[in-house]
């Protein structure tokens, strides 16, 4: 009898967590199969799918996806729309001086590279949910940070600060683009280690030095 009230109790909490994230995973939900003498492998079986579906998508099965994490899911065929759109919004929001041939050159650069980089570009997601998109990729010597981009409401939450971090633990030489408008970003920049190394337009080229002293507070400020 107490194997099957676990049985019982654990397809009710897959139940909830499977509604909440709405994932495609199966479940077991009728109460009869829970409560039979099968239920155990049904809770078993229910879990089985479950793992091959968080493997088959990206997801690591042994990380909790209830806690307030951040997470890095390679991108698929069906994120290709929102990468462009995070693209866009990306340079044309700081891109002011740009002819309208100039925009249409971009925006069709954006049409043929987005699809060239699926599976490279990674989708930023918490609790499940997708708040943006990182990408990185071989620059000179090192690694340059192609695109960083959060949904506006997740901005300024020590986020894009996070994944910086990351990215300068794991390689020697980081760099960056940004458009010189974005004074913000810049700031943000040079507070964690920076430099202005070349002038490219109406961008500026960065690269972090770690003989630079820097001071930051994630829970304060953020990308």
């Amino acid at each position: 009898m107490e194997k099957v009230e676990y049985a019982r109790k654990f397809c009710q909490e897959v139940r909830a967590l499977a509604e909440a994230y709405q994932l495609p995973f199966f479940v077991v939900t009728d109460g009869a199969s829970a409560t039979s003498n099968n239920g155990c492998d049904a809770v078993r079986h229910a879990r089985e799918q479950q793992i091959l579906w968080e493997r088959q998508n990206g997801f690591d099965p042994n990380e909790d996806w209830s806690k307030d994490t951040i997470h890095l899911v390679p991108s698929t065929l069906d994120d290709i729309e929102l990468l462009k759109r995070h693209k866009k919004e990306s340079v044309l929001t700081y891109a002011k001086n740009l002819t309208e041939a100039e925009k249409t050159q971009i925006e069709r650069y954006i049409e043929e590279e987005i699809p060239k980089q699926i599976g490279l570009s990674k989708i930023i997601k918490r609790d499940r949910e997708t708040i943006g998109s990182f990408f990185t990729r071989p620059y000179e010597n090192g690694v340059l940070i192609d695109e960083l981009y959060l949904e506006e409401k997740w901005r300024n939450k020590g986020i894009g600060t996070q994944l910086i971090k990351s990215v300068i633990s794991k390689n020697e030489d980081v760099y960056l683009f940004v458009y010189a408008k974005n004074e913000k970003a810049i700031l943000l920049y040079k507070r964690l280690g920076f430099k202005v190394v070349k002038e490219q337009g109406e961008k500026f080229l960065m690269k972090y030095e770690d003989d630079v002293l820097t001071v930051f507070t994630a829970t304060k400020e953020g990308k």
